[in-house]
């Protein structure tokens, strides 16, 4: 089991000044995960971390931990066990949860009900049933394939209803402590049992040439007849876009658009907005598919419940779950995040909700890893809540068990960001020689700009590190660069 350094850390107050100071030096040098051997720590890491960090980001706040990853051994820490908003680095628990209880070769599947006794012909008089599954990946071309194949079995008439299920994910579509302002855009998109092209629309905004005149802000793509955008953007300098005026989405549950406030001059722009009412969004592709198809419906596209003794005539199952988790790592994708977990609830506790997917994650975690799970305080699987609370050293923990796990350990690196390569790190790190030295995960909120993975240094062994920055008032960008120079200073050094 580790060793408990936060409590000696917390009991260093209650002793003289020359036994903290000797408690101290014991605490960073013993190994945070079963190893006490005693080494010292090289005398130039802890100064060059702590000078880099007083230059740049002194009044942010600094979390870091560096542990090695075959022993455990405490490298550094700077407020290791003190609690920080985590943003999206949460991924990794929800990434290692899932590869454990899933396994990699899990599958959603999406299907197509009708009743067994329900011959397939020409004129079919019964309903039809589509199960969602809370699949991330499903996208409009699966869904018409699907309606497609109906079409190769010979139906051209439906006297009953199609039924869009939904009752995977009954409740909660959105986690609770998440931004009001999040929920407009395609990384905030509601997450639910019928999710189509990850719940969001491509736009354009294109501002005009000349200032105060309008912009034109419009949906992109095949979709874009399903959606009715009204705007009142205007064109504006840029530093009026970031200092007297915003930019917001607001969508109705009929998925009308309605866009105002200002877009900075000369700068056009390709985003994804939420699609607030989903099923809708799906109904109107399988009715176009319908017409497409020449299959006359004579009911309605309603929802409800598939019942028990169905047979399935259509399936679709997405790509294997270790798939899907190095696109949820490798891009940061929230949909994917928050509907991994969401269906481990499910399938632990039959509640596909926030609350019970967090449950299933601590008990998954608590069997692989020495986490308390009473000390964290987590809301969702992809960072997006602003409740969500964890330590350096907890993160710290999930990494180094990951590490030493057979069942898991080649899927988690592999799902892992790495710089050059196509995610969240592409345009990250090359002047300073990490390729292929690094796997990692990013996460970004406003004030909170957070890193953690493993780091394989100039002396062969691979460093666990978290680092994590709270509370920062510089553009984010900024406190990238700084996370750059750490993992440079930290890959030179030998340990």
């Amino acid at each position: 089991m580790m060793t408990n350094n936060l409590s000696l850390l917390k009991n260093l107050t209650n002793i003289n000044f020359l036994s903290a100071f000797i408690v101290a030096l014991i605490v960073l040098s013993v190994s945070c995960y079963g190893d006490s051997t005693v080494q010292a720590i090289p005398k130039t890491l802890d100064t060059q971390i702590d000078t880099l960090i007083s230059k740049t980001t002194p009044d942010a706040f600094t979390g870091i931990m560096l542990t090695d990853a075959e022993t455990g051994r405490l490298l550094y820490q700077k407020n290791a066990h003190q609690y920080f908003l985590p943003a999206s680095i949460i991924k990794l628990f929800t990434a290692a949860a899932a590869l454990y209880r899933l396994k990699p070769d899990y599958k959603y599947a999406t299907a197509i009900y009708v009743d067994k006794d329900t011959p397939l012909q020409t004129l079919f008089k019964g309903n039809f049933y589509i199960k969602f599954s809370g699949d991330p990946s499903l996208t409009r071309e699966n869904l018409e394939v699907m309606i497609k194949e109906i079409s190769v079995l010979g139906i051209k008439k439906i006297t009953g209803n199609i039924v869009l299920d939904q009752t995977i994910f009954p409740v909660m579509p959105y986690p609770q402590g998440i931004n009001l302002d999040d929920i407009q855009w395609g990384f905030g998109a509601p997450v639910t049992s019928v999710i189509i092209n990850r719940n969001s629309v491509p736009i354009t905004i294109n501002p005009d040439k000349t200032l105060d005149k309008p912009v034109k802000v419009a949906i992109a793509g095949k979709d874009a007849n399903h959606f009715v955008v009204k705007s009142s953007v205007k064109t504006v300098t840029a530093s009026q876009a970031n200092e007297q005026c915003t930019f917001n989405v607001t969508m109705s549950d009929t998925n009308k658009t309605e866009v105002n406030g200002c877009w900075p001059i000369n700068f056009n722009e390709y985003k994804r907005i939420a699609i607030k009412n989903p099923v809708l969004f799906a109904t109107q592709i399988i009715r176009d598919t319908l017409k497409k198809q020449n299959i006359e419906l004579n009911g309605n596209i309603v929802t409800g419940t598939t019942p028990d003794k169905q047979k399935i005539i259509v399936g679709h199952l997405s790509k294997p779950v270790n798939l899907l988790i190095r696109h949820m790592l490798h891009f940061s994708d929230n949909m994917y995040a928050n509907a991994i977990l969401k269906t481990l609830g499910y399938l632990d506790y039959r509640k596909g909700d926030f609350f019970s997917g967090i449950q299933s994650l601590k008990r998954i975690l608590s069997k692989h890893t020495d986490i308390n799970f009473q000390l964290t305080r987590l809301f969702d699987g992809a960072g997006l809540s602003n409740y969500n609370k964890i330590t350096p050293y907890q993160i710290n923990q999930l990494l180094y068990a990951a590490y030493h796990s057979k069942q898991i350990k080649t899927d988690f690196l592999n799902a892992m960001a790495t710089p050059g390569a196509n995610g969240t790190l592409q345009q990250r790190m090359h002047a300073i020689g990490l390729k292929d030295n690094l796997f990692a995960k990013t996460g970004s909120m406003k004030g909170v700009q957070t890193l953690a993975g493993y780091l394989k240094v100039s002396d062969g062994k691979t460093v666990i590190f978290s680092l994590m920055t709270n509370n920062c008032i510089d553009h984010n960008d900024t406190v990238k660069k700084v996370e750059d120079q750490l993992l440079s200073i930290i890959q030179s050094v030998s340990y």
